[in-house]
């Protein structure tokens, strides 16, 4: 059997989504993801998965929510700053906070608030499972995807 190399992977166009919460302190901690799915619409449950070896492993793995704010194409700066180890990733003030306490991206396509209803660890990764609790959608932007291991604007 051949292992599926990192260029074969990229050629699956992905949604790109900063996913988001606090820890105990109520500090925010996010990532870039392009790991995000929708798992059900009734009830309303997504997914996403996060490498066991992230900085913010740990927050996600007790959390009991979190958000997810779908990118439009002008957040390429902000998603890189998200993916990036190291830096003070809500220092630009884009973000505030929901009514159930998650960070949401002012500008989001989409921002979602959710309760988290189960993990499971697997391939070096946490997959979390959220139910949708509040959402916002913006009506104008186009989104984000990565696709061949680069950012892509949809026409």
């Amino acid at each position: 059997m051949q292992v599926i190399s990192k260029q074969v992977r990229s050629l699956l166009p992905s949604g790109v989504s900063i996913i988001a919460t606090l820890d105990g302190d109520g500090r925010p901690h996010g990532f870039t993801a392009s790991s995000f799915s929708w798992l059900s619409q009734h009830p309303p449950l997504v997914v996403f998965c996060l490498a066991c070896d992230a900085n913010s492993f740990a927050v996600f793995a007790v959390a009991e929510g979190f958000s997810v704010n779908i990118l439009q194409s002008v957040h390429q700066e902000l998603a890189l700053r998200f993916a990036t180890k190291g830096l003070d990733k809500f220092a630009g003030g884009e973000f505030s906070y929901g009514e159930e306490g998650y960070p949401i991206l002012s500008d989001a396509l989409v921002a979602l608030q959710c309760r988290v209803r189960e993990r499971m660890e697997g391939g070096g990764h946490l997959f979390v499972v959220g139910e949708v609790v509040r959402s916002r959608v913006t009506e104008d932007g186009a989104p984000m995807v990565m696709y061949g291991n680069a950012f892509q604007t949809l026409p």
